[in-house]
């Protein structure tokens, strides 16, 4: 009995910490960049962020190439290569450091994150041919059933 209460007082403790969602962490764009919709520069322009732009970075792909970032209320990826992790005084490469200082990581969908994001944008009425085909493919014409 003393081994369940145990066990269940350790599993209470520990559950607020693996549901609990990755926090955001300052960054700034390195160069000038343009935010995508999505991690790739085949998705839809967002805006075009200027260099030294404070921004928050939510997360990076798992492969540390895109990151998905925010300014000034506006969310979107741009390339990990042209952003930097803020660590008090100090920028760090994300490319470089981001596995190092344990970003965030996240697999992108898009469904959640167009209808979370972008429902008020022009493209937005053409997400599900985004989601089946693919950016590569709705760019290059291909005909959608």
């Amino acid at each position: 009995m003393k081994t369940s209460v145990v066990l269940c007082v350790s599993l209470l403790v520990s559950a607020p910490a693996l549901s609990a969602p990755a926090l955001a962490v300052n960054g700034s764009t390195s160069r000038g960049v343009q935010m995508q919709a999505g991690p790739g520069r085949a998705y839809p322009d967002v805006m075009r962020l200027a260099p030294n732009l404070k921004v928050t970075i939510h997360a990076c792909a798992r492969a540390w190439d895109w990151c998905d970032v925010e300014w000034r209320g506006n969310r979107g990826w741009i390339p990990a290569a042209a952003l930097d992790y803020r660590l008090d005084d100090t920028l760090l490469p994300v490319s470089d450091y981001g596995p190092r200082v344990g970003l965030a990581q996240v697999d992108f969908n898009l469904a959640e994150y167009w209808d979370a994001y972008y429902r008020q944008r022009p493209w937005y009425a053409q997400r599900a041919q985004w989601e089946t085909r693919g950016p590569a493919k709705v760019l290059a014409g291909t005909s959608i059933d």
